[in-house]
């Protein structure tokens, strides 16, 4: 039985093997695929395959070692692609007749190619916080990007020659936000005045940079090198007779002989390497197109396209003043719409761009959202996504997570928590088991229950290699606020006797809450500090929390010491905002510059240089959304843009802050 069904493997397409590899991983099958994809270790679908679940282990986990892996295994399948795809073995082919690779197999590789280097300048803006990092992921996006256009231009051309202009539209219940079918495109497609149709609009593919022709590519092509062939073949001529002159009269005749016979054999090389340039025009021109390869391709570039788009879009303004320089922007809307399309295809590619738009829908968006309208549009979007994989990956631990971040984000904590613990029983992956603990220890977080908070990170602690000090420091604070000094002296005392090695701004971070910690405080000093963890990462409770905050910020006001000079005032206006009182809101973030200058605070030294500017910037996103007061609040903006640098979180509150000036 085994036998048979190694022959039914080898029997199959690479890239259905690849698919189902993925989809293995994603139903919690992960040494079923590790087998698949070991099999045919010279296949590069099936090393593409490997490769895309290595970065998302590494992404899930930001785990030292696995950041490593993935970098390890991505450079290792970009040099094969890279190897493949070079001028001197595509020369090489030719003149020795070497076998050659199909013109799809070219695409394929020219995309996976593209996929690596947006992968691996993803890795480096995440792991390497510094000029160099930004220098490395900026070269290597720019290199994807001429990718993706050549790619897109060949494959969009074809698609437009199999599938026409006019055909009807795909009707199956899909999200509301789904653009056209791949299978089936409208006339709309190609329509780029068409309307927005929920935030997408339904003309992807005219929405890449407008590039020339593949026919006047290949005829430029062309003229370049049979001009570089004449130029060449001139040179060594006149180089060669050179030479031949400054021999001696007596050797005069024979040298001539020599000269003829080496120029023939050069005139043979050059014939065939023209006919080579000619035979791949040829080729393009007058190839048999295949509509399922045309279709599986069109999507696999639409994903790595969609994902270079979103993931430049979400950069901060210090990466995207590289990015201008080499070049090339960040469109969210493209990224998103090539994303859509993408996500039905055939292609191994179509669950990962479900991933990608989950994660953009349930972690990022909240993450950057002005305000609770767009948090609601985004779980609409997702829980159609989630909604319409049921039958393909109903049972997989990762869209159960998603499933569960949807459930966070309505507010329905307990729900999220049960999925959460139904995701950890059903996965295999230790990575995928701690990110649901720790996003299980974070409802419990939002829920103002210190205690099970407490128990899940403190687990997570012992358990996660990645940033022990992230959830020292959380525990120490859940500590704190249930009145555990004890406790809080020891994590405390942990965190401070480590030597500062600062890999990132979360460590920078971390290694100045601990200095906070002690000497010991009462429990509303230590809950001030879980409120800012709350804000920070943009997921203060509902109503009845809200109000619980008000109370223990009223208990700091009465006397007790706030951990840094305005916090409590920058707390108790976001909830005051959140419960829609945004004019006692203003008050009372204004107070926050008014109490830091009392204090004489020198902003350019400061360490918590991050609570003025999230107050001027919480004051402006209410500011702006009344036309009277819209200028006013405009300046605010600026002023939090400009008047603040090397605070906490930085990049994340001038992304917010950049998404606020496109509003006004």
């Amino acid at each position: 039985t085994s036998g048979s069904e190694d022959e039914n493997v080898r029997g199959e397409d690479d890239w259905i093997l690849a698919r189902r590899g993925i989809q293995l991983v994603l139903n919690n099958k992960y040494k079923e695929a590790e087998a698949l994809f070991k099999n045919k270790r010279d296949s590069i679908q099936l090393a593409a395959g490997h490769s895309y679940v290595v970065f998302m282990n590494a992404v899930m986990t930001f785990e030292e070692d696995s950041l490593e892996e993935a970098m390890v295994v991505l450079k290792e399948l970009e040099g094969k692609c890279a190897q493949n795809l070079g001028w001197i073995r595509a020369m090489k082919n030719r003149v020795f007749g070497k076998s050659e690779l199909g013109v799809y197999e070219t695409l394929e590789q020219q995309i996976t190619l593209a996929d690596c280097q947006v992968c691996i300048a993803f890795l480096n803006f995440m792991t390497q916080d510094s000029t160099a990092g930004y220098v490395k992921g900026g070269w290597a996006l720019r290199k994807a990007w001429g990718l993706y256009h050549t790619a897109y231009n060949e494959l969009s051309s074809q698609y437009r020659k199999v599938f026409g202009l006019q055909v009807i539209a795909s009707t199956s219940n899909t999200p509301s936000t789904t653009p056209v079918s791949p299978m089936s495109p409208t006339s709309a497609a190609w329509n780029q005045s068409e309307p927005q149709c929920n935030g997408y609009r339904r003309h992807f593919y005219r929405l890449f940079s407008p590039l020339p022709s593949p026919q006047l590519q290949h005829k430029f092509m062309l003229n370049k090198y049979n001009q570089l062939l004449k130029n060449s073949t001139r040179h060594f001529v006149e180089t060669f007779l050179l030479r031949i002159n400054q021999k001696s009269a007596i050797n005069k005749g024979r040298s001539w002989n020599i000269a003829v016979q080496i120029y023939t054999v050069y005139l043979i090389l050059v014939k065939r390497v023209v006919a080579y340039f000619f035979s791949i025009v040829a080729i393009i021109k007058n190839i048999i197109i295949c509509p399922e390869e045309v279709q599986r391709l069109m999507c696999a570039v639409s994903f790595g396209y969609g994902l270079f788009h979103l993931c430049v879009s979400l950069l901060p303004a210090t990466i995207l003043r590289l990015i201008h320089i080499l070049g090339f922007v960040g469109d969210r809307t493209v990224g998103l719409e090539a994303l859509m399309f993408a996500r039905q295809g055939p292609d191994m590619r179509a669950p990962l761009a479900i991933l990608a738009l989950l994660w953009y829908h349930t972690i990022m968006r909240p993450l950057l959202a002005l305000n609770s309208q767009i948090i609601s549009s985004g779980i609409v979007a997702a829980d159609a996504l989630v909604d319409e994989s049921k039958a393909e990956f109903g049972e997989s631990a990762l869209f159960l997570f998603f499933r569960g971040r949807i459930h966070r984000l309505k507010n329905e904590l307990d729900h999220a928590v049960r999925t959460y613990r139904e995701a950890v029983d059903k996965s295999v992956q230790r990575e995928l088991s701690l990110l649901c603990l720790h996003e299980m220890g974070w409802c419990r977080l939002i829920q103002l229950d210190y205690k099970q908070a407490f128990t899940a990170f403190f687990q997570i602690k012992e358990q996660s290699r990645w940033s022990k000090d992230f959830y020292t420091y959380l525990s120490a604070v859940c500590a704190g606020s249930l009145g555990e000094i004890t406790v809080v002296a020891h994590l405390a005392h942990n965190l401070l006797k480590k030597p500062e090695v600062l890999k990132s701004q979360l460590d920078l971070m971390i290694a100045r809450r601990a200095k906070l910690l002690l000497p010991t405080k009462t429990a509303a000093y230590y809950r001030c500090l879980v409120y800012e963890m709350l804000y920070l990462w943009n997921s203060l409770p509902p109503s009845a929390g809200l109000l619980t905050i008000l109370k223990d910020c009223e208990d700091v006001h009465r006397g007790d010491e706030e951990p840094m000079i305005g916090l409590k005032n920058l707390i108790n206006g976001v909830c005051h905002s959140q419960l829609g009182m945004t004019a006692a809101a203003v008050d009372i973030l204004h107070l926050v510059s008014s109490q830091r200058k009392l204090a004489e605070v020198d902003e350019t030294k400061a360490n918590d240089s991050h609570i003025p500017a999230n107050a001027l910037y919480e004051q402006a996103v209410i500011l702006i959304r009344n036309p009277e007061t819209c200028d006013e609040g405009r300046k605010l903006l600026e002023s939090a843009q400009n008047d603040f640098n090397g605070y906490d979180f930085e990049n994340r509150l001038k992304l917010k802050i950049h998404a606020a000036m496109k509003e006004v």
